[in-house]
Parts: structure tokens; C-alpha cells; sequence
């Protein structure tokens, strides 16, 4: 494999994003026709850049702020495949308007802070316009981790030297904000880094602005902040596809369990449960606590709305009663830090968990981390390890509330920007809940006429493909998982067995390992047992997982967006997303063999992926680099991975000089020819000597 290309983020089968923009386009001159629509498509593409880190600065940019460092987080690898997505949108030519337009929003926060009565207006006082001024230096830093959760990492040193050229030319800017020479210095020093480096110099505005975004003295409210830019953003969408057709109301079937009657608390957790497993949403967002945090708001705020029945006691006609219900309020008034607490302990307000309903033990567990078991405010105040341990709970309890405010925020930001409206509703979600509710009981029934073989091999798919891919069990993790199951029940109908993990791992790759195997193998052993795999058949879940895998993904010619979404479709973020409109079989057959080759690697001792490595014999004798995976023998029937370690290796050398694209040289070299290094600084950009 030599040159391959990589394109997708670090962190998601051990490859790293493509940092190609789009073909080269001529900006126009303003009385030049197509002038307009050419600028609104600047500032479209500025904002839904911008879009993706604010988003992200929403979730996680507290922490940022406070030092820590997230560049392995589920959210950092999300979002960072979003900046990938948008610049691949934007040509090269055109990097500096956009970071132009991306640094006039950041100039309008700033403006509308100093001087709040407008341009013509008196400025702020100075000791106001001091107490909401950044201390020296501070951008910097949190810029710079910023650049390292997001910017691609061959271009984290260009950008980190950018953010230093900018911070110093914009000293004066700063402190003169309506300065019209400081901002045209500004703009000179944004489209003198575009021409160098048009990736990093676009980072760094935004890295830039997201740090001002979290900032209380120039973006007070974040929430209707976001509101107000996705609402531009989805108006400039639209515009920028021209008159496009309006969608067709959804019409996804309902499952019965939609329509019974349910206890409130359980209608409420059902939501809850929906939201903290939308992709994106770390471990931290999917604890109990936190969902607890969100039926107890959300009851609440139904309750307030009339929509839970005078006795409390009494069900709901179904879990869509609630979808009604406004997530926006429900942040904007109920998990605000001081009404939560107030709100929580009032058990008369909404419901609460009692024995035997989910959720009941977190339920008591923050309750008593809010009473600290009937200790009074002077044995708190008299008693040092008292008060120590209230104010550790108090910090616990801050951090469950942001939490699970970052979970509606993540919500919103789950809506694509044509789809955004000024509030969102629990009905949107409507897809996604049912979906989990088909999927929430596992011990139930199952379905009639679903092969025992069939379960039993998506549950092994489910297992191998967390072993394939990083962060919570997302859109990624359930193509990969039906890759794995169709390849094992095949195998399994060919060799009649009982049990599909009888056929070993050792089978189970071949045809991971080779998407034509793979075509083959499934094609004959599942029309051979009766699975129509031409045409889905709605009574056939194997049927429909063929369909599913082997279906394309419309996306707007002018946008590059998904043109339509819901519970099937991948998330803009994902790496289905990215690539649309390939089917999902060719985006994660790859991602589905790297399962199968960690446990195979585990099982036989191999170097595991990523491990650092010094080529000691051969053409390549020298140089260094990092494992990308390894290079099995097969047995002579070309169907089974002979046993022992693999006789060699895929060694990724390094990225390969003088192309206009990035490309890494990796090549296959022997085992004996390589020794563990441990000098190897970067496991992304190997050292070539």
C-alpha cells in the first residue's frame, strides 16, 4: 500500500482525517454576477465552521478553560470530524474570507460588550470593560487547547505558531475594539495565514473565537447564543440551495409500545434515556445521574405545562404525551444552577423515582449529596470536615448540572442547521425514541421469525466492533456491529453450526479482511437459506441489515449536507456522514476487520496496533514508525488465518514529501525486520531519517 491515502480522524480505526479543501473557485468582484450568492455562501460556511466548535466549547470548553486536555475525548473526535466535513467544503482560495467572516462574529461579541450602546454610543466604563477583559496570555493557552481537540495533528504546529502571530498583532485591536485600523490589520494578518496555511489559519479563528464564546462578558447567555447563529445558519442554508423542495412529513411507523400507557417517572426516563444517547454524548453525559437530572427536570416542566394528569399516580396514555415539551425551557428555567437544586428536593414539583423504577438508587444518591443527611448550616459551618464534605458535594453536584445542560445543548446541536427552529421539542426526537424503545427491553420476546443464529451473531458483532472503535456505542459502533453479524451468520449457516462462535475468529476475518470474500461468502449462504437480499423484506431483520449496509446517502450537491435524516440515517458527524453518499459496507467493512484483527492480535501475542516500532533489516532498515495493523497468512483454502503470529507487519513510515494532498508511505515488512522502538515522539508523524 503504498501512498495510501488516509481520510478519516485519528482515534476511529487508527486513521487520520484528509486535510484537502475544496477545488479551487475565483472569489468575484462585487459587480460581478453571482456576487451575492457567493458571499452568502462565504459567511455559510464561516458559520457552520464556527458552529461545529462552539458546539463543541458548549459541552466541553469549561473544562478546557480549567487546564484540562481533551484531544481523545468522544466529543473531540466528533467535532473534529465535523471541521474535517466543513473544509472540505471550503475551497483553499477562499480560507481567508471565511476566517475573515468567522473573526467578524468574535469582533461583534467583543463590540457589543465595550460599547453597549452601539458604535455611536459612549464606551463601557473602564473598570467594567477591565473586569470582563481576558488576563494577557489567557486566549492563548485555551486557544491552543482548542487547536489540540480539533485541528488535524499535521497541522496543530502550524496552527499553534499562527495563534502566537495573532495574538500579538491583535494586542492593540483588542484593547481598541472599534478601532477601523486594527481591524484591518486583523484581516491582513487573517489572509497573510490563509495563503500559508489555509487549514491551520482557520482553526485558529475559531479556536480564537470559541474561547471569547466562553467568555460570560462578552457571550452572557451561551444557550441563545447558539439559538441565534444555528438560526442564521439554517436561513443561509436554505438560501444557499435555492428554492429547495420542502420534506415530506415523516413518516416513520410507530412501534406499539409508543402508544401504551406508561408511568410518568418512565415516560420521563424513556426521554432521558434518548437524549444522553444521541452520537456525540460521552460516558460522563450517559451516567444515571445525570439522566436523573433530566426526567426530574423534564417532569417538572411537563407538569408546569399541564401535561401530567392531576394525580401524579396515574399514567400516561403513552411517552409521546411529553413531546410536546420544550428542551429549550427546560434548560432555560430548570437546570439553571440555583432553580435546579431549589427544585430538586421539592418532591411536589413533577415526579420522582420510587423503589424499583429506574434510576431510583442515583435518585437518592444526589439527594443526599444535596442534605448531607440532615446536617444543619451551623454543624456545617462549626465543623471543618463538615463543611469540607459539603462543599465536595456541592462540586459533584455543579457537575452533574453542567452535565446534563450539555446533553440539551448537544440535543440542539444533534438538529442539522435547516432543521433548526428557535426552541426544540422532545418531538423531533421522535425516531430516535422509538428506536430505543424497540430496543430497550432486551429480555423481551423475541421477535417471530428472527433466526436464534442471527441474535447470536449481532451480539458478537455488537462486542467485536466496541473492540474496533473508541467512545460510546454510537451510529458507528451499530454499522460495524452489522458487518460483523452478517459475516459470522453466513459462516455459521456454511459450516452448520449451533453456536456462530464455534466458527473462531480465525474464519470470521478472512472475509472482513476482503470486501469481495466478504460479498461472496454472504450472497450465496444467505440466499441459499431463504433471505431475500435484492429487495428488503420488512419481515426479514437479516434482510433489512443487508439493505441497510448497502444503501447510498443522498447529500445536496451545493451544500455537501445530508437531505434527509432520522434514526437510520448517519449523523453529519459520523463516519458515515463524512463519507456520504457511500454505502455504509464500504465506509465500515474496514473498521469491522479491525475488530476481528485485535482479538486475533491479542490471542497470539502481536504487536498491537499504534506500537512504535524500528525496521532493523530490509529496504526501509532505519527508518521508524508505528504499527497500522497486521499481515496474516492464510491456510491454502483461503478461508482461515493460519495459526501463529503474523509473519509481518503493515508499518506506517511517515507522510510522504511533496504531494498535494497528504499521503503516509505504509508497507508491509516482516516481522524479523522489526524491533519495539521507543524514541518515536509523534506516533502520527513517524521520524524518517
Amino acid at each position: 500500500m503504498r501512498g495510501q491515502g488516509v481520510s478519516e480522524r485519528r482515534g476511529n480505526g487508527g486513521s487520520q482525517p484528509k486535510w484537502e479543501m475544496a477545488r479551487d473557485q475565483p472569489l468575484l468582484g462585487e459587480r460581478q454576477p453571482g456576487y451575492a450568492d457567493q458571499q452568502r455562501k462565504i459567511r455559510y460556511l464561516a458559520l457552520w465552521f464556527l458552529d461545529v466548535y462552539l458546539s463543541y466549547a458548549a459541552v466541553r470548553g469549561d473544562e478546557l478553560l480549567a487546564g484540562g486536555q481533551d484531544e481523545d475525548s468522544p466529543e473531540a473526535r466528533e467535532h473534529a470530524q465535523g471541521c474535517v466535513y466543513v473544509l472540505e467544503r471550503v475551497p483553499r482560495s477562499w480560507a481567508g474570507v471565511v476566517g475573515r467572516a468567522v473573526m467578524t462574529v468574535a469582533r461583534d461579541w467583543m463590540d457589543a460588550a465595550y460599547f453597549p450602546d452601539g458604535p455611536s454610543g459612549p464606551p463601557l466604563a473602564a473598570e467594567l470593560a477591565d473586569a470582563i477583559t481576558p488576563p494577557p496570555g489567557a486566549g492563548l493557552e485555551a486557544a491552543q487547547r482548542f487547536i489540540r481537540a480539533l485541528c488535524p495533528p499535521g497541522r496543530q504546529e502550524a496552527a499553534m505558531g499562527l495563534i502566537a502571530d495573532r495574538l500579538a498583532a491583535d494586542k492593540a485591536a483588542t484593547e481598541t475594539p472599534l478601532t477601523s485600523d486594527a481591524v484591518r490589520r486583523q484581516r491582513a494578518e487573517i489572509d497573510r495565514h490563509a495563503r500559508r496555511e489555509p487549514v491551520a489559519a482557520l482553526h485558529v479563528e475559531a479556536a480564537m473565537a470559541a474561547y471569547l464564546f466562553l467568555q460570560p462578558g462578552f457571550v452572557p447567555d451561551r444557550v441563545a447564543e447558539l439559538q441565534r447563529l444555528g438560526a442564521i445558519l439554517g436561513d443561509l442554508g436554505e438560501r444557499v440551495r435555492g428554492s429547495a423542495e420542502p420534506e415530506a412529513e415523516a413518516t416513520t411507523a410507530v412501534p406499539a409500545a409508543l402508544g401504551g400507557t406508561v408511568p410518568v417517572w418512565q415516560a420521563a426516563w424513556a426521554w432521558a434515556e434518548v437524549l444522553t444517547g444521541l452520537p456525540g454524548m460521552s460516558a460522563q453525559h450517559q451516567t444515571d445521574e445525570v439522566k436523573v437530572l433530566l426526567a426530574r427536570a423534564i417532569s417538572i416542566a411537563a407538569a408546569r405545562d399541564g401535561l401530567l394528569p392531576v394525580n401524579r399516580l396515574e399514567p400516561l396514555e403513552s411517552v409521546t404525551a411529553l413531546e410536546t415539551l420544550s428542551l429549550t425551557v427546560v434548560q432555560l428555567r430548570h437546570l439553571k444552577p440555583l432553580t435546579v437544586t431549589l427544585e430538586f428536593v421539592d418532591s411536589s414539583l413533577g415526579v420522582t423515582p420510587t423503589a424499583g423504577d429506574p434510576g431510583h438508587t442515583a435518585y437518592c444518591d444526589l439527594h443526599r449529596l444535596l442534605t448531607q443527611d440532615g446536617l444543619t448550616a451551623q454543624e456545617i459551618v462549626e465543623h471543618p470536615a463538615a463543611f469540607a464534605t459539603m462543599q465536595a458535594a456541592v462540586d459533584q453536584w455543579q457537575q452533574y448540572v453542567r452535565r446534563a445542560g450539555g446533553v440539551i445543548t448537544g440535543a440542539h446541536l444533534h438538529i442539522g442547521p435547516s432543521d433548526r427552529t428557535e426552541q426544540v421539542f422532545l418531538a423531533q426526537f421522535r425516531p430516535e425514541l422509538a428506536r430505543h424503545l424497540a430496543l430497550a427491553d432486551p429480555d423481551a420476546e423475541p421477535a417471530p421469525g428472527v433466526p436464534e443464529l442471527w441474535r447470536a451473531a449481532q451480539a458478537w458483532g455488537t462486542e467485536l466492533a466496541g473492540l474496533a472503535l473508541q467512545g460510546p456505542p454510537g451510529f458507528d459502533h451499530r454499522a460495524t456491529a452489522g458487518i460483523i453479524a452478517l459475516a459470522a451468520y453466513a459462516l455459521a449457516l456454511r459450516h452448520q453450526v449451533t453456536d456462530v462462535r464455534q466458527v473462531g475468529v480465525d474464519r470470521l476475518a478472512v472475509p472482513l479482511f476482503d470486501g469481495e470474500k466478504f460479498d461472496a461468502l454472504v450472497r450465496s449462504e444467505l440466499g441459499a437459506a431463504g433471505h431475500q437480499l435484492d429487495e428488503a423484506v420488512a419481515a426479514d431483520p437479516v434482510s433489512l441489515m443487508w439493505a441497510w449496509l448497502h444503501r447510498t446517502w443522498p447529500v445536496d450537491e451545493v451544500t455537501g449536507e445530508l437531505t434527509g435524516r432520522g434514526p437510520d440515517w448517519p449523523p453529519r458527524w459520523s463516519i458515515g456522514g463524512h463519507c456520504a453518499p457511500r454505502p455504509l459496507i464500504e465506509v465500515y467493512l474496514q473498521r469491522a476487520a479491525g475488530g476481528a484483527d485485535r482479538v486475533l492480535s491479542a490471542e497470539r501475542n502481536a504487536l498491537p496496533r499504534s506500537a512504535k516500532v524500528v525496521v532493523v533489516g530490509g529496504q526501509h532498515a532505519g527508518k521508524r514508525g508505528f504499527v497500522e495493523f497486521a499481515a496474516w497468512r492464510l491456510t491454502g483454502g483461503m478461508d482461515q488465518v493460519e495459526p501463529g503470529p503474523p509473519p509481518a507487519y503493515y508499518v506506517n513510515l511517515g507522510e510522504i514529501p511533496g504531494g498535494e494532498r497528504v499521503d503516509f508511505l505504509v508497507e508491509p515488512i516482516s516481522a524479523a525486520d522489526l524491533e519495539l522502538g521507543h524514541d518515536v515522539t509523534d506516533e502520527r508523524q513517524p521520524d524518517t531519517p
